[in-house]
């Protein structure tokens, strides 16, 4: 197992927030029912915060597979950020 570096996202709204949470469990089935937490599913330990007066969210992948590249999950959490821009 090994970790990865946190990433940080700005500009997380609480409307964007919500977005991102909802989405990441329909892709992932990882549920974030708050706002700052650990929790694992199969292989995969991560962690978030979420502070939404300064509108900065952090996430870490703690615990994952050795074989699977940080960038390739942190790939797809922007893509959900992203998603939920609009």
């Amino acid at each position: 197992m090994s970790a990865c570096e946190p990433i940080v996202f700005n500009g997380i709204t609480h409307a964007k927030w919500n977005c991102i949470k909802q989405t990441v469990q329909q892709k992932t089935g990882i549920i974030i029912d708050t706002d700052s937490g650990t929790t694992t599913r199969m292989a995969f330990t991560v962690t978030w915060n979420c502070n939404l007066e300064t509108q900065v969210l952090t996430f870490q992948v703690t615990e994952k597979p050795v074989m699977i590249p940080c960038e390739t999950i942190y790939s797809r959490f922007r893509e959900v950020v992203s998603s939920c821009e609009s």
